[in-house]
């Protein structure tokens, strides 16, 4: 059966204001779970035109740019601009047609990418006419300042990923200067709206912006969370703020492909906590570069994601694999109460058994394979890093063991032997 998307998307907006008055909550939940099922699950033939169109357009512009090339040499200065300028008059006519006309998503995605495209390519251009000098970050910061209002203009998806991506770019040769993380950091959080727009309930492109923001993020902490302030505390603030948002999907039975914030920060938390019970040197802050900008790079990017962190614990059900994932982002906090790093590595290994112990039992009581399962790959990732501890002697490492071994077969034994009972 064939559906109407557009429609079915319509359904979904009018849904709240239906709950109560025209039907009930339990109609409500099972009609918007329909309609994500088919908006999700059936995607429409038009998105092979899509790509076949893009591809299409690809060629032909890279076919008019090897003429050029082939023939730039015989142009003059003016002529070199003008033809530069084409690209953006086409993308003006473009941009009033998709406006005035109020066309749909394709003609908005083609005009915001070949809009941002001839505006880069004047530039480039102009400075390569002129040689104003400068270097490939200061080339992609005015481009992305550029392109960003026309993220907005168009809501493009498309749009939005090269700017994503394009981030990365602002640290080619890392020459902006002084001011290069408060640059990052100002364009990182600059395309945030966006992506909480497209993330929204009921927007088709809400799983591959999910996608983004892991790269938005991984991009901010590269950027600004390692110079200017604490790394540790800007490294676990950002792992409990995303695996807080990846279980607020897992509770809406999002599947694995389509909760990125859940595996990404999961395996980043193993990182740290591996690294954080076996390097003291993880917690001293003295290679970090302190000058002014870095200082509010570090803070608007780290103040950030502490408010997400702040806004998503409450929202959920409170138990104690919260508390003890709230736990992580607090303990790098003792660093300012000048608590020596070796004592800082005892309290994370300590930590490390407690939260594996938590999500243990958290996925034995209700059930969860996967958080069973993230609970014994803490545990594990534990005992590996002090098997091979030199600081520790070999006789405590054993005496250790033993006891930690004998704990988990006294485990495994009462599991087992309470669904026995459970089957009886």
């Amino acid at each position: 059966m064939s559906y109407n998307k557009d429609g079915l998307r319509w359904l979904l907006a009018e849904i709240p204001k239906l709950r109560g008055n025209v039907i009930d909550d339990t109609a409500a939940e099972a009609l918007t779970k329909y309609c994500h099922d088919e908006l999700d699950l059936k995607p429409p033939p038009w998105r092979f035109i899509y790509t076949l169109f893009y591809i299409g357009a690809g060629m032909i512009a890279a076919g008019i740019v090897l003429f050029f090339n082939y023939n730039w040499d015989f142009f003059s200065k003016f002529q070199r601009i003008g033809i530069a300028a084409i690209p953006l008059a086409l993308a003006f006519v473009s941009a009033m047609i998709t406006i005035l006309g109020q066309k749909g998503q394709l003609w908005r995605e083609f005009t915001a990418v070949l809009t941002s495209a001839a505006a880069a390519t004047l530039i480039g251009v102009v400075g390569q006419i002129y040689h104003t000098g400068g270097t490939l970050p200061e080339y992609m910061l005015l481009v992305l300042l550029v392109s960003l209002p026309f993220v907005y203009i168009f809501n493009s998806i498309a749009l939005t990923t090269i700017y994503s991506f394009g981030l990365f770019l602002l640290h080619a040769g890392r020459s902006l200067g002084p001011m290069e993380n408060l640059y990052c950091v100002i364009g990182a959080v600059a395309i945030l709206p966006m992506l909480h727009i497209q993330i929204s309930s009921g927007n088709p492109n809400r799983v591959w912006a999910r996608y983004l923001t892991v790269v938005v993020a991984v991009f901010g902490l590269v950027s600004c969370g390692f110079e200017g302030g604490y790394p540790p505390l800007a490294c676990f603030a950002l792992a409990g703020t995303m695996i807080y948002a990846g279980w607020r999907l897992s509770e809406r039975h999002e599947t694995y492909l389509r909760n990125p914030w859940l595996f990404t920060s999961f395996i980043f938390m193993l990182v740290l906590l591996g690294i954080a019970s076996t390097n003291a040197g993880f917690f001293d802050a003295r290679y970090s570069t302190k000058t002014p900008w870095d200082v509010w790079a570090y803070w608007i990017f780290t103040g950030v994601v502490l408010a997400n962190n702040i806004r998503l614990f409450p929202q959920s059900r409170l138990d104690a694999k919260r508390l003890a994932t709230g736990l992580a982002v607090l303990l790098p906090l003792l660093h300012y109460c000048r608590v020596d790093p070796e004592v800082m590595k005892v309290i994370f290994n300590v930590y490390m058994g407690v939260y594996g112990a938590v999500l243990m039992l958290d996925g034995f009581k209700r059930g969860r394979l996967l958080t069973y399962n993230g609970g014994i790959a803490l545990v594990l990732l534990l005992i590996v890093c002090r098997f091979f501890d030199a600081d520790l002697g070999v006789l405590p490492r054993a005496i250790a063991f033993i006891a930690i071994g004998a704990v988990l077969i006294s485990a495994n034994f009462f599991y087992f032997r309470r669904r026995f009972r459970e089957g009886r």
